[in-house]
């Protein structure tokens, strides 16, 4: 972590305050990001969460599982690297209101840079793993630059026009080759079994009204039940009902 890391953390609250210019959020979906200024602390909640790397960068958000809590902090990066029901609430950390930058995590540009020969991160700090799927890990000071780069371009149409897309792009590759990028490595290693899990999980989200035919969801996927419910356990840490 480099000396001035927490000036560049605070450098990039205050653009994202100063884009936003009162308390709220507002989302990019092109871009799939999201910035957020919350005022007040948010009681505990769950909910369904795609892809996405949260960055705090003022105040903090807590996560809860099974009992226990984590609170990531300013500087602090929380990954969720597949779809599945979140536990936490937002808090005042030093009396500050949170300031935090969402990034969806597009698996298909992942898989391609991982396809390109982007290559493993070098040792470091390893994200902490709060369970499958969802991990907290300080912010790479190149991962937080990328990103520096993408919330300035929202100040001027023209350039978020032209290089928004590659910026985005060039966020995923300092992602993979961070250390919080070893859990996105480890899914695209596997890339058979991660694209299972995410046609079982939208068929699980689009149908939550019944209880499917694993069977039946199984021989979709071109895999026998137990299979099905092998790979399913291996990555999501759950069996499909109990995730449903």
């Amino acid at each position: 972590m480099t000396s001035d890391f927490p000036a560049l953390v605070g450098d990039l609250a205050e653009a994202v305050r100063r884009q936003l210019g009162q308390p709220g959020q507002r989302r990019w979906p092109e871009l799939g990001l999201t910035l957020f200024w919350l005022a007040e602390p948010e009681p505990p909640g769950s909910s369904l969460q795609q892809p996405v790397c949260l960055f705090v960068l003022q105040g903090g958000k807590v996560l809860q599982h099974q009992h226990r809590r984590w609170r990531a902090g300013a500087g602090d990066t929380v990954m969720v690297d597949l779809p599945m029901l979140v536990v936490c609430d937002t808090a005042d950390l030093n009396d500050a209101p949170m300031v935090a930058v969402g990034v969806d995590l597009d698996m298909a540009m992942l898989v391609d840079l991982h396809a390109h020969g982007c290559p493993p991160p070098p040792p470091g700090r390893r994200p902490k793993r709060i369970e499958d799927g969802l991990y907290l890990t300080p912010t790479d000071p190149t991962v937080l630059g990328s990103l520096q780069r993408l919330v300035g371009a929202l100040a001027d149409p023209l350039t978020l026009q032209v290089l928004g897309a590659a910026m985005v792009r060039e966020l995923h590759f300092w992602l993979l080759r961070s250390p919080q990028g070893l859990p996105l490595h480890r899914l695209m290693e596997d890339r058979h079994r991660l694209a299972t899990v995410v046609r079982a999980v939208r068929h699980l989200r689009l149908h939550p009204e019944q209880t499917p035919a694993m069977e039946a969801l199984a021989r979709e996927l071109a895999m026998s039940p137990s299979a099905f419910y092998a790979v399913f356990a291996q990555v999501m840490g759950t069996s499909p009902l109990q995730y449903l």
